[in-house]
């Protein structure tokens, strides 16, 4: 019987797929894709992870995904939960049930709650006493002794505005805020971080003249902020996305 790499190489070259080409569909890097060919899974990021990559290319080779991540979690013993994120992921996709609300009731319920608002409001304005104001003492303007000098303080000057931030290069800020992201980013062709940002954890900044290169493992997870500018979200959850994030952008 084969195995999970031999069934996603069969149906790759099956359908005339090269590597690269199925690397430009999924946004996965080639070096996984070979990984997961060859069950290599100690090269790849995490159980959680390889699923998500698992789905993508199920996707592009129009296979059940299902059935792979099940023969998957078969070779691979479950020691970190994952098939309970599986079974999660799926009730997600299902219909949620319909919840029956009593709106008659609900309708009652509010109309009294705004018919006493209303009656404790014209109680306190019917009852409230009326203010006579006391008598003012006439205004008496005093010489000015500084010979038309002004005084500290007298001038109509409005406080200082502090100036907003001016952001040289790129400026990029990640912050984990509805779940874990495994990121890889690389700056002038440098791998500068590599790992996994913990939701509630603090927001990852990096800074450069040109631009950023950033792979996100889990892409709905995360807001992103460019140059002091939160951007529409790159993907959804589970989504694997590779950002290239420039000075012109």
């Amino acid at each position: 019987m084969s195995g999970v790499g031999e069934k996603l190489r069969e149906q790759r070259i099956k359908l005339g797929l090269t590597l690269q080409e199925v690397e430009e569909k999924t946004k996965i890097r080639r070096f996984y894709i070979e990984a997961m060919e060859n069950e290599d899974y100690k090269s790849l990021p995490g159980k959680v992870y390889i699923i998500g990559f698992l789905r993508s290319y199920c996707k592009i080779l129009k296979i059940n995904p299902n059935e792979i991540i099940d023969e998957f979690n078969t070779s691979w013993p479950d020691t970190d939960n994952v098939t309970n994120y599986v079974k999660e992921a799926a009730l997600r996709e299902k219909k949620a049930p319909k919840i029956n609300f009593n709106y008659s009731k609900m309708l009652r319920f509010g109309i009294l709650i705004l018919a006493i608002v209303v009656l404790l409001g014209v109680n306190k304005l019917w009852n409230k006493p009326m203010l006579v104001p006391p008598p003012q003492d006439p205004i008496i303007t005093q010489p000015n002794d500084n010979n038309g000098e002004e005084t500290p303080g007298e001038t109509g000057d409005d406080p200082a505005v502090e100036p907003e931030p001016v952001y040289t290069g790129v400026n990029i800020e990640v912050i984990p805020v509805r779940g874990d992201c495994w990121l890889e980013v690389t700056i002038d062709n440098e791998i500068v971080f590599s790992g996994i940002l913990r939701q509630g954890e603090d927001k990852l900044a990096f800074q450069s003249e040109n631009e950023i290169h950033i792979r996100f493992g889990n892409a709905g997870a995360v807001d992103i902020v460019y140059n002091g500018k939160l951007l529409e979200p790159i993907g959804n959850m589970g989504d694997v996305v590779r950002k290239t994030f420039a000075v012109d952008e």
